[in-house]
């Protein structure tokens, strides 16, 4: 039996700015949706987009450092 570990840490900087126009938030939420529940069908109505706050990140540089044992 084979075992390893595999840590990666990522740092980045950039700018985050809140979501407000209701297609971007669409949008955004949509992905987050596909990629924790591919193939769910995600309908938001427009109270809950009223109640969520999205945000985007700009990002400048990403840093990576991965360690294996």
């Amino acid at each position: 039996m084979q075992l390893f570990l595999c840590l990666l840490h990522i740092m980045g900087n950039g700018r985050i700015c809140r979501i407000e126009d209701i297609e971007q938030k669409i949008y955004g939420l949509t992905k987050i949706m596909e990629h924790m529940a591919p193939g769910a069908k995600a309908e938001f109505c427009p109270e809950m987009l009223e109640g969520t706050a999205v945000f985007s990140v700009d990002v400048d540089r990403f840093t990576g450092k991965e360690r294996r044992r």
